[in-house]
């Protein structure tokens, strides 16, 4: 089975048509060498399937979800970017039960199919020109005491295009956020920021702490697959709103269609190393036997011993000595 690394150094963003095309075509015979061997495959035809899905819908947006836990602020940012009342909000208890978008005015019909597809039937629509073509869906708590609030996100994460994950000063630390999602995620993403809200409650040490210690936090992740770091922003989205870092991130000039292809190409790559992985294989360098050559020769020889043990000699140079007496 081969490798496919991920050439260090390479901008994520930059995968062309024809670089997609390579990364999908290396999907599906990563998945044909890793059946060979027994390895269960299902789940990365099905994130094939949908790559191949993703790229043949309309529009010039991205989609962007919010994902974070109970309280965070999702839902507040978004009201606060907005300026208005997009998704109710609250600290006390799980409040977005459904997911909720919020996209451009003029990219409204194209995403209607996209949309479809990524089962969101709440949508709002904007006007704005200064965040860049994307559409924001406010998902459900990811750590929600609603198991179905965790499915809902859990079904849309694979089929969006970047991701924002929200977390506080009280939650960034949370397993429920790094271990169920960032240390499966963050590495198969190839656009996303992790937002720290509610930054007004920090002191300047507390905040350069908090980024510096989530930027470590995520770099073995995205190092694993060759990525580049992970944006960390501090926000806030009440009393006063602060989102100057978040609108330069969200505007900073990536081409929606660039972000598409980018996040497919990404999930192409990690899906290749897991299999890598799975089959004993280095993801990182070049292709390489399951045993050094001694330990071959040796497994070989073993074999050999084991059934020449198992086979009566004799007996079949009794057989063969007949057989040759009986020919005309």
């Amino acid at each position: 089975m081969t490798a496919v690394a991920t050439p260090p150094g390479r901008d994520p963003l930059s995968a062309t048509p024809d670089a997609l095309d390579r990364c999908l075509v290396a999907l599906l015979e990563a998945a044909d060498a890793a059946q060979a061997l027994g390895i269960e495959t299902g789940a990365v035809r099905a994130a094939h399937a949908d790559a191949v899905r993703r790229m043949g819908f309309p529009g010039d947006a991205y989609v962007l979800a919010f994902v974070g836990g109970t309280g965070v602020g999702k839902s507040s940012l978004l009201n606060a970017l907005a300026g208005e009342t997009v998704s109710p909000a609250s600290v006390r208890r799980p409040t977005t039960s459904v997911p909720v978008a919020w996209v451009p005015a003029v990219e409204r019909t194209a995403l209607g199919p996209l949309l479809g597809w990524l089962g969101v039937d709440e949508v709002r629509e904007h006007g704005a020109t200064d965040l860049g073509p994307v559409a924001i869906l406010d998902l459900p708590d990811m750590d929600s005491v609603a198991s179905e609030h965790r499915a809902r996100v859990e079904a849309i994460l694979p089929r969006v295009d970047a991701v924002a994950w929200v977390t506080d000063p009280e939650k960034y630390h949370d397993a429920s956020l790094h271990d169920d999602f960032l240390r499966a995620w963050v590495g198969r993403l190839a656009r996303q920021v992790v937002i720290v809200n509610k930054a007004d409650r920090l002191g300047p040490d507390d905040g350069r702490r908090i980024r510096r210690d989530l930027e470590a936090d995520l770099a073995p992740a995205r190092s694993a697959v060759g990525g580049s770091s992970v944006d960390v922003l501090l926000t806030s989205a009440a009393p006063t709103p602060d989102l100057a870092a978040l609108r330069t991130w969200l505007a900073d000039g990536v081409a929606a269609k660039a972000v598409v292809r980018a996040q497919v190409a990404a999930t192409a790559v990690a899906l290749v190393h897991r299999l890598s992985r799975e089959a004993g294989v280095d993801p990182r360098g070049p292709s390489t036997p399951f045993l050094d050559p001694r330990a071959r020769a040796a497994a070989i020889d073993g074999a050999t011993d084991a059934v020449l043990r198992a086979v009566d000699l004799p007996g079949l140079e009794r057989q063969g000595a007949r057989g040759r007496g009986s020919r005309p």
